[in-house]
């Protein structure tokens, strides 16, 4: 009776700690977005604010019809700053 219930304690934490990564995993990709994507969103109009952090390394992002805020990596601020100035004169 003991290793049975040695065994079913067992298999709850494995399962505790499965649910626990997945739910991570999950919730990580819904905060992050890669620079890729980041340029095809502004390109189709669907962002709704950026705020760039003090050092321009990275910027959080807020698309239409959302409230999460995304993080991405800018790579280059120069060229990012160049590529969304062009989208606002159009």
């Amino acid at each position: 009776m003991k290793s049975s219930i040695k065994k079913l304690a067992m298999w709850l934490i494995v399962a505790v700690i499965f649910l626990i990564t997945v739910y991570a995993l999950v919730n990580k990709q819904d905060t992050k977005m890669t620079y890729d994507e980041l340029r095809v969103k502004i390109e189709s109009a669907e962002v709704k604010s950026i705020v760039l952090s003090s050092d321009g390394t990275k910027a959080y992002v807020v698309l239409k019809g959302s409230t999460t805020e995304k993080e991405v990596l800018i790579p280059s601020l120069d060229s990012f700053m160049n590529n969304i100035d062009s989208h606002l004169k159009t």
